[in-house]
């Protein structure tokens, strides 16, 4: 099985290739996709992120949710 780089690196080279890996990345990890994340940069010992901000990412205070925040950071 590929690693995440591998599959980075082939969908990046792909139109709207981060894109499709967000979306594929969320799907693989169903919990991922209530954030909705979408990558910017994936390298060897690291990645950035983004998480939208929308409603969904808010708890009832309207901070970001800390789950939200480990979903990312995971």
């Amino acid at each position: 099985m590929p690693s995440v780089l591998d599959l980075w690196s082939a969908m990046t080279k792909l139109p709207q290739g981060k894109r499709l890996f967000s979306i594929a990345f969320a799907r693989r990890a169903p919990y991922f996709a209530t954030i909705r994340p979408r990558f910017v940069d994936i390298r060897p010992n690291h990645a950035s992120l983004v998480i939208p901000k929308r409603r969904a990412v808010h708890n009832h205070i309207g901070t970001v949710h800390a789950i939200a925040l480990c979903n990312g950071l995971e």
